[in-house]
């Protein structure tokens, strides 16, 4: 049989067919891998020569690694890109705490740890548009983000066939059904807790605070939310 330094060297060839003479003696690359262990040889073996499939037929190969000093002198920024994943991971279960710093220290640049969890960091307040859904050829969710997000704001002016009167153009047009939802939808939100008049300014509210005897507050209760509606539509 070749000697370890020859299998070493069809080890980091870059050629499948050398790859395979090792893999038909060892039959498994941790085994190869083992035997340089036992002789103390981890520093001459470069990872990234390990081929992806690897790690995919053994999916603990990187653990192997980490814990046999295959890793002791390797960093994130050196090793191969095909394998930075299986880097991560492997710090993440190694130290769960430690890995994610590392993770936010060395390569996101938005997230901050505080002590209360991780936190997403912007430079503004328009990069929040990404998590809004893109079309190609249309307006999208993202697009609208973006301008609502902006310093400039929302361009009204594209929404000129929209509504300027919610009550006749949305709450006029509820069939009887949709109605009770509605009446339920306020009763669940806003419904029986006490509401400051300050912040109303429709003469219902006005009323109906007097008719409860108070000052300053008032209350929505089941029956004053079909009022509420019924009002809306007769005036």
């Amino acid at each position: 049989m070749a000697s370890l330094d020859r299998f070493i060297e069809w080890f980091h060839s870059g050629y499948d067919e050398d790859f395979e003479k090792v893999l038909k003696v060892f039959k498994r690359t941790r085994n190869f891998l083992k035997l340089v262990a036992s002789r103390k040889m981890q520093d001459k073996i470069d990872i990234g020569y390990i081929p992806n499939r690897e790690f995919k037929n053994d999916p603990e190969l990187f653990n192997y690694l980490g814990e046999n000093g295959f890793l002791d002198n390797v960093s994130y920024t050196n090793i191969y890109e095909e394998q930075k994943n299986y880097y991560l991971l492997w710090l993440i279960e190694k130290d769960q705490t430690e890995g994610l710093k590392f993770i936010c220290d060395n390569i996101l640049s938005d997230v901050e740890i505080r002590s209360d969890g991780y936190w997403l960091k912007l430079a503004g307040r328009e990069e929040l548009a990404e998590f809004f859904r893109s079309y190609s050829r249309e307006t999208s969710p993202e697009d609208i983000a973006k301008q609502v997000f902006s310093e400039e704001g929302l361009d009204y002016g594209r929404f000129w066939d929209t509504s300027d009167d919610v009550y006749v153009d949305v709450i006029e047009t509820l069939d009887g059904a949709n109605t009770e939802i509605l009446k339920k939808y306020i009763i669940r939100h806003i419904g029986n807790q006490d509401l400051n008049i300050e912040n109303y300014s429709a003469d219902f509210f006005h009323e109906l605070m007097k008719s409860q005897g108070r000052e300053d507050f008032f209350q929505i209760t089941d029956n004053d939310v079909k009022n509420l509606i019924d009002d809306f539509f007769n005036c």
